[in-house]
């Protein structure tokens, strides 16, 4: 393989680099009949966070870093070039010179080293973007994806916050969860949530038309993407984080991470909660926090609109995380 890929004339090959590891696998749609069971015989990056804004990626990120045998080596945490142009091969060495170009453009050389490792990335945009779905299974179709999923409503709110601080005039946050529960009680079809049609569901398409300044409660109905991403990567290849078990024991977490990944259990880690803290530090989000209280009638629109987005989420992983999906926290 790797003087196949350096026939090609298009792969990099240096010493201690990463690049030297694309000779280790041939994982290309057509070249394998199944992924390695080995995630070092993998090419790099071998896995993705997948997960929306405000779940604690950047935290997760951080802590995955600690562990010996992965080398966080994305020039930063989101390179997002996977979501900015669609990758199109048209053969072996068109693959090859695109995931050369994704290598060079979004990783660092790694240092020295006799141990193999992996490594990856955590787009936080990736998770509804069909392009940037479509380009990996392009470019690494072996690839295993780590969710992180959160109750809409909390996810939503801190969402929220991360924005309002920005803004003397940004609207209340029961004003714009009104907007999109009115969008998305007009655009549901009774007991069709079109979950195979994936990104193309016509929920979302009719969200679109009503042009909401902010999609906060849908941005969470992941049953319609992770639909969609097991249309590419088969079922064993993700693996699926309660963003509250996370918070909760994020040792645990990680450990079942690796287990996931096929690498030894990690060192016991330093948990300092890593977040993008916008405008916190002086008090105005929690000022704004601690106003916000829902009425009774969001709390009935909540309960109607909300739970069969969330069932469908159970259904497709196989678990019930029991989410209050009123509840604030």
């Amino acid at each position: 393989m790797l003087l196949q890929l350096q026939q090609l004339g298009e792969i990099n090959v240096l010493k201690n680099s990463i690049y030297i590891f694309l000779a280790t696998c041939s994982c290309f749609p057509g070249a394998i009949s199944k992924c390695p069971s080995n995630i070092f015989e993998q090419q790099i990056p071998q896995f993705q966070i997948i997960a929306a804004a405000k779940t604690g990626s950047t935290s997760l990120y951080s802590y995955l870093c600690q562990h010996l045998s992965i080398e966080c080596l994305a020039k930063k945490k989101e390179t997002n070039l996977l979501r900015n142009r669609r990758i199109v091969p048209q053969n072996e060495k068109g693959r090859m010179r695109a995931l050369n170009k994704y290598l060079k453009d979004g990783f660092r050389d790694s240092l020295p080293s006799q141990s193999p490792f992996v490594t990856f990335e955590a787009s936080i945009h990736y998770y509804h973007h069909k392009i940037a779905r479509d380009n990996l299974h392009s470019l690494l179709p072996c690839s295993k994806l780590i969710w992180i999923l959160r109750n809409p409503l909390p996810r939503a709110l801190s969402e929220y916050l991360h924005q309002a601080v920005k803004s003397k005039s940004y609207p209340s946050f029961e004003e714009l969860l009104w907007a999109e529960l009115s969008a998305i009680k007009r655009c549901r079809k009774d007991g069709d949530l079109q979950l195979d049609e994936g990104f193309d569901n016509g929920l979302f398409k009719c969200l679109a038309k009503f042009k909401l300044r902010k999609f906060m409660l849908s941005t969470a109905f992941y049953g319609y993407f992770i639909n969609a991403w097991i249309q590419r990567f088969p079922r064993e290849q993700h693996f699926f984080i309660n963003y509250e078990d996370y918070r909760r024991d994020p040792q645990r977490t990680v450990e079942n991470i690796c287990v996931f990944l096929g690498l030894n259990p990690p060192p016991m880690l330093n948990f300092t909660w890593e977040y993008n803290k916008a405008n916190t530090r002086d008090g105005v989000a929690k000022r704004k926090r601690a106003a916000i209280a829902l009425s009774s009638s969001m709390r009935a629109a909540l309960l109607n609109e909300i739970p069969p987005h969330i069932n469908k989420i159970y259904e497709i992983i196989k678990y019930d995380y029991n989410w209050a999906v009123d509840s604030l926290v």
